[in-house]
């Protein structure tokens, strides 16, 4: 079961015998995930260079700056991939630390749903054979 690294905290705070796991001596590098949110250009948008403009906008120094520092009222705050704001309202636990190997844990090919979606749909068909006695 998956819970989040605020969830933990407060667990933790009520004196519930929880921890993060910590993953910083991983060899394969840190998981690094996608915070608040992710950003996406449809295709065949109505205005798809209005889209581009405000993408552009939005991942400048600037927007980052203001969204991270918006953010930073909760507790999981991300840390923006920029390199180039300062981390001041990043909470220190939610920044990353230069020199460490980060890994992208939500690569297209890792979050495929179809191979769990084949299984679960198995499982259930095989159910319903059970169930129906064929």
């Amino acid at each position: 079961m998956f819970f989040s690294n605020s969830d933990v905290k407060a667990a933790a705070r009520q004196g519930l015998p929880v921890d993060t796991i910590d993953t910083s001596a991983f060899k394969e590098g840190v998981p690094l995930g996608v915070g608040f949110g992710t950003l996406s250009l449809l295709k065949n948008a109505p205005h798809p260079n209005a889209a581009k403009v405000f993408i552009n906008w939005f991942l400048s120094r600037k927007a980052q700056t203001a969204l991270q520092k918006d953010m930073a009222k909760f507790a999981d705050a991300p840390d923006s991939l920029r390199i180039d704001i300062p981390k001041d309202d990043v909470a220190a636990d939610n920044r990353r630390v230069d020199g460490v190997n980060y890994i992208n844990v939500f690569r297209p090919e890792w979050t495929d749903m179809n191979p769990i979606y084949a299984v679960v749909n198995e499982a259930l068909a095989e159910a319903e054979k059970k169930k129906s006695g064929k």
